[in-house]
């Protein structure tokens, strides 16, 4: 319900207002990530967006690897913490970051489309009737052979969520594989 994702979306600006520092990037980039980037998977030339970016970790180690990012995030104090966590980065590399809400509508015409689009712990977290939304959302900013690539926490029924991916994904991507990762945490840290 609505009530539902408003609560949630508040719980997400509490927890990122007392969240201190960024995670280094060695636990916060998934070894997926980085094996798709260092042996071509991802175009070096595509223009890259992570939806639910929270703190930016991802979008500024992407910048680091030389590419043009734009993070996104429906909490206000995630895109906070991202701008001031990785300042230098913003000024002197193209990295942005942006509060969109990448499950309701999109304000204006797309104007800007990717290709790459990460997602790392966004849509697992979505209520199941947000995301046709998210999925539509993603198709219209994905550009002609755009490249997805998402981690997300599995059910202990493997087949029942790689169905609910294809579900939502296979009408608008190629699923090339489903390959697990471990995304490793910092101790004492909370997500």
């Amino acid at each position: 319900s609505s009530r539902a994702y408003r609560f949630k979306q508040n719980w997400w600006n509490s927890s990122w207002h007392a969240k201190a520092e960024p995670e280094p990037f060695a636990e916060a980039v998934p070894d997926a990530l980085k094996t798709a980037v260092w042996e071509g998977w991802a175009d070096p030339n595509a223009k890259v967006l992570d939806i639910g970016c929270g703190g930016g970790e991802l979008s500024a180690w992407m910048a680091k690897e030389g590419y043009s990012v734009k993070g996104m995030d429906y909490s206000e104090a995630a895109i906070t913490k991202a701008r001031e966590w990785f300042s230098q980065e913003c000024s002197t590399r193209s990295l942005t970051y942006e509060v969109v809400d990448i499950c309701k509508p999109l304000k204006a015409p797309v104007t800007e489309t990717y290709g790459l689009i990460m997602d790392k712990g966004c849509f697992h977290g979505i209520p199941q009737n947000f995301r046709k939304q998210y999925v539509q959302n993603l198709v219209s900013l994905s550009e002609p052979g755009s490249r997805f690539i998402m981690f997300i926490r599995l059910d202990e029924n493997k087949a029942k969520t790689q169905s609910m991916i294809a579900h939502y994904f296979s009408p608008w991507f190629d699923i090339e594989s489903f390959e697990e990762d471990t995304i490793r945490r910092v101790a004492g840290k909370l997500d």
